[in-house]
C-alpha cells in the first residue's frame, strides 16, 4: 500500500529502510523532517535534527555543493524510504 504524502507532511524513515541498511541502533529511526517537495522517485526533506555538525558530514563525504543543495532545498531522499510519522512514535505510518 503506498503512502499518500502531502507537502508540509512530517516523514520518518520507513522501517524496511532501516532494516534493509542495518540501522537497528542510533538515531535514524528517531529522525523527523518536514516533505518540501517530492515527485514520483524523489523527495526533499528538511530535517528536524539539521545541524552545522551535520552539514560539515554531509561536505566532507558528498562535497561543499551537495551540503549547500541539501541546506538550502532539503535533503533528497527516495521516496519509498520515507513515509508520514506517526505522532510519538518510532516508526512511520505504513
Amino acid at each position: 500500500m503506498a503512502c499518500k504524502l502531502k507537502i508540509g507532511d512530517t516523514v520518518a524513515y520507513t522501517a524496511k529502510f532501516l532494516k534493509n541498511t542495518g540501522q537497528f541502533t542510533g538515531n535514524a529511526g528517531f529522525r523527523r523532517g518536514e516533505l518540501l517537495s517530492f515527485d514520483h522517485q524523489y523527495a526533499r526533506v528538511r530535517w528536524n535534527d539539521w545541524s552545522e555538525s551535520y552539514r560539515a558530514a554531509l561536505a566532507d563525504r558528498y562535497g561543499e555543493d551537495y551540503a549547500e543543495d541539501a541546506e538550502k532545498n532539503g535533503q533528497m531522499v527516495a521516496l519509498v524510504n520515507i513515509c508520514a510519522a506517526r505522532p510519538s512514535t518510532q516508526f512511520c505510518a505504513c
